[in-house]
């Protein structure tokens, strides 16, 4: 292949990946190495979509490839460090980003990732120092202001923090997340109104955002306002259950389920304890729904058949930030979790789904038994990192293998801990909305 025609084709390929098509980015990138497997920009472009197409194991191969051919592109090294601190390889990102920072010490990116990790460390000190550092380069780089208004609110420094969303915000006024973001703040150093003014601002910059909406039911009702809160936490209209028997394909439920539990466990991104996650005593998997699919392919369409059933059944309310910011176009994330003796996960919601939904494939004896709710799923407890006094209103679940569940991203849900020697195996999914 000639240069003009692997430019041509390079330019083809970012232009792929920057309108979302990752799978077309990946047949160009691929159809371009034939000629010449040794191109750097090539792999590295290829290792970007294989990420996105949720193949982060292979996408990794393709960085180390690349920075191998090109070891002085700082870009490479730190596209290489985001891929390995998302999956948890926390000792090999820092590494990736200290090299992008020998390259370019002003890399704004490499220096921000580094300081991510210092505070997930515990080192808040060196991270407030690291992100100052990288402001008084870049003074405008927004999202250096928010993490380290991040880093600050997890040094006590709460008003500081507030500072630094509201110079976020400043710096790039249309992101809502860094509305989101202050609201937590000032929710936290007890200024109820403006977290709620906060929520609102970003809720008018993109509507539905699932923090937003997570927060000011927290806010409502810390202000006494159940009844307003009650209409975002509405269980009985926008929580919903399906039961599959059989799936569609008209396999017996246990047959199917049983795939479906080997296909999770022999899945290459199954990983235990993940800092990054809510999962404690169990695994979690990355993007479930990567070739090859397996026994996906049924769950797959379980799912698209279960989401579509819940808008149709849900009305059109303009007046209520969730049913008014209905997608047209999404995608969908999808996981597996794997939780063994004391597994739990913790009070969390889904900040960057529309709508959330889970299957159960396989539970243990001790969470169908009746009566004690171990290894049950429930809704309502916010995080207990908040500082709310307020009893929350919860609703509580016992699963059953094929059950599927959804509900809106934003509600706070949690899985009470259980003792069992058996394995709870669940699949989640978010319906992300397209940018």
């Amino acid at each position: 292949m000639s240069p003009p025609e692997l430019s041509s084709a390079l330019i083809a390929a970012v232009q792929a990946l920057q309108s979302g098509n990752f799978a077309h980015t990946e047949a160009l990138c691929r159809a371009a190495l034939v000629g010449d497997p040794r191109q750097p920009a090539t792999l590295h472009m290829l290792a970007l979509a294989l990420t996105q197409l949720g193949r982060r194991d292979e996408a990794l191969e393709y960085f180390c490839a690349a920075a191998d051919l090109a070891p002085q592109d700082s870009q490479i090294h730190f596209n290489h460090g985001l891929v390995l601190q998302s999956a948890g390889e926390t000792a090999a990102a820092v590494a990736a980003f200290r090299r992008a920072i020998r390259i370019n010490p002003r890399h704004a990116g490499a220096n921000e990732g580094l300081a991510i990790i210092l505070q997930q460390q515990g080192r808040g000190g060196e991270a407030i120092e690291a992100l100052q550092a990288v402001i008084a380069a870049h003074p405008g780089r927004a999202s250096a202001h928010a993490n380290l208004a991040w880093a600050l609110a997890k040094t006590g420094k709460l008003r500081q923090a507030a500072d630094s969303f509201c110079r976020a915000i400043a710096a790039e006024p249309a992101v809502a997340e860094f509305r989101a973001g202050l609201a937590i703040i000032l929710f936290d150093l007890g200024d109820h109104a403006g977290a709620l003014a906060a929520c609102d601002a970003c809720l008018v910059r993109q509507p539905g955002h699932a923090r937003a909406i997570a927060i000011k039911a927290l806010v409502l009702d810390e202000r006494g306002e159940r009844e307003t809160a009650r209409q975002l936490i509405d269980f009985d209209r926008l929580l919903w259950r399906k039961h599959w028997e059989p799936p569609p394909d008209g396999v017996n439920l246990s047959t199917f389920n049983a795939a479906v539990v080997n296909h999770v466990l022999a899945h290459p991104t199954l990983r235990r304890d993940r800092s990054d996650k809510t999962t404690r005593h169990g695994s979690q998997t990355d993007e479930l729904l990567a070739e090859p699919k397996g026994p996906l392919v049924t769950l797959e369409s379980m799912i698209y058949t279960a989401i579509d059933a819940y808008c149709r059944a849900m009305p059109t309310d303009p007046s209520h930030p969730f049913l008014a910011a209905r997608p047209l176009r999404w995608t969908l994330r999808t996981w597996a979790t794997v939780l063994g003796h004391q597994g739990h996960q913790n009070p969390h919601h889904h900040p960057g789904g529309w709508l959330s939904g889970v299957y159960y494939v396989k539970l243990p004896t001790v969470v169908t038994t009746p009566g004690d709710p171990a290894g049950w799923i429930e809704f309502g407890r916010p995080d207990p990192r908040f500082r709310y006094s307020f009893e929350p209103e919860i609703r509580l679940i016992q699963p059953e293998e094929g059950l599927m569940l959804l509900f809106p991203s934003y509600f706070w849900h949690r899985t009470i801990p259980f003792e069992s020697d058996e394995v709870r195996i669940s699949v989640a999914f978010d319906v992300i909305p397209a940018a």
